[in-house]
């Protein structure tokens, strides 16, 4: 068993694994805390009995897995996930194809008003130089 004081040492670098060494003064593999040492404190039994738990059907009523339930519910999560994003998909459709009917019953498209406004600012622009030299020659 490890008691304070014990040590272990591991040298960083290039084949470090090879270099890992354990206090000396631990002289049986009964002296490590994971040794089965019944009734002892570090015997693994608890680390054990929660590696078990993994695979006995203790979920939904004696039913299922822990593993059997997490892969539920990641599969669950996946088809609402999939099922939203289809439905965003379909709403944006929706409302594209709702936008370009208002636009063709409003007669309204934003590029031609866009060219008739800057049409009509060119024939301002033209008109009031027209008259700033008309008036200029009158006064």
């Amino acid at each position: 068993m490890l008691n304070a004081g014990d040590s272990f040492k591991i040298s960083s670098g290039i084949d470090a694994a090879r270099t890992l060494r354990v206090n000396a003064a631990i002289t049986s593999p009964r002296q490590v805390a994971a040794a089965d040492m019944p009734g002892l404190s570090g015997d693994n039994r608890n680390a054990l009995k929660l590696a078990k738990l993994e695979t006995q059907s203790i979920m939904r009523n004696g039913k299922a897995t822990f593993t059997q339930v997490y892969g539920q519910l990641v599969a669950d999560v996946d088809a609402k996930t999939h099922s939203a994003q289809l439905s965003r998909d379909t709403q944006q459709t929706l409302f594209q194809r709702a936008k370009g009917a208002q636009e063709s019953v409003s007669g309204v498209n934003l590029d031609e008003e866009a060219a008739d406004f800057i049409k009509y600012q060119h024939s301002f622009l033209s008109g009031s130089s027209s008259c700033g030299f008309y008036c200029k020659k009158s006064f």
